[in-house]
Formats: structure tokens, sequence, C-alpha cells
């Protein structure tokens, strides 16, 4: 309930978010078109992610973060509204982005920043380039991209 007295439609009380889940997956997967065909939704901003080149999602894809099967549940946003990985972006075609805070590429050392520029500049533009190429989505990713398994194996450290 609001203030006001009304129930909120995006709130279920007691459901620990996973009504919410359900409706947000169920957004994203209306449509007989395929999800990467129709676009998904960004979920920071709300607004359709309508093409890969500017898929956060895709990027990680490209750069061997997520695996494919993960495509079609793993949660999408504009690369824009993930500034986080966005400033690593380094191209005339990319207008820059710039963190403040703890995760400031400014605050990380030199060499781990030119490393990270690099790479996600090199995945940026394949993602620009991946349609117009004709290839299929198992060659979409770079030819060094490969799963990090200190990244997906679910530890902290």
């Amino acid at each position: 309930m609001s203030a006001t007295g009304t129930q909120r439609k995006d709130v279920y009380p007691g459901t620990s978010g996973v009504l919410l889940a359900l409706q947000t997956a169920k957004r994203r997967l209306k449509g007989p078109m395929a999800r990467c065909d129709q676009g998904y939704i960004c979920d920071v901003c709300g607004e359709e992610v309508e093409d890969i080149t500017e898929s956060d999602l895709y990027l990680r894809y490209v750069l061997g973060e997520v695996p494919a099967r993960d495509l079609m549940s793993a949660a999408e946003r504009h690369l824009r509204c993930n500034p986080v990985t966005a400033q690593f972006i380094i191209d005339p075609a990319f207008d820059p982005v710039t963190v403040e805070g703890s995760f400031d590429k400014r605050l990380l050392d030199a060499e781990e920043v030119a490393r990270l520029e690099q790479r996600t500049t090199r995945g940026w533009r394949r993602l620009q380039e991946v349609r117009s190429m004709g290839l299929s989505l198992a060659e979409y990713p770079l030819d060094d991209a490969s799963l990090d398994d200190d990244l997906h194996s679910g530890a902290d450290g």
C-alpha cells in the first residue's frame, strides 16, 4: 500500500519479489518473436533494448562473460545503463561515460584500466559489426573470449 492507501502494481506483499520477477520475465518473453528480435527490457530504466548494438548482455556474451544458454534468462540493460562497464569503451562512435565513486576507473591501476579498455572496446566494436557479417550467434564472441572461472564460479574472492 502506498501512503495514499492504494496498492502499487509493482509491490507484492510477502512474495519477496518473486511475482515481480515473473511479471518482468513474462513482459520480456511476450509475442511470437525471439527476444533477440524484439528487444529486451532494460532492468535499470525499463525501456526496451531495441538492438544488440546497445546491449550490455550481448556485450558480455561477446566478451565471453555470459554463456549462450543464459541469453534468454539473464538480466538485460542498455550499455549506458551499466556505466561501470560502459566507461571502458573508448571509441569515437561511443560517447564517453564517467563513473563517480568506488567504481571510477580513474581509481584503478593504470595497467588494469588499459587492459579493460582494450578488451571492452574490442567487444563493443565486434558487437557493432556482427549483424552485418551474417554470423551465427555462436560466432559472435571474440576469438579469445572464454568464460573466466573466477567470474562465474560464484566465488566472492
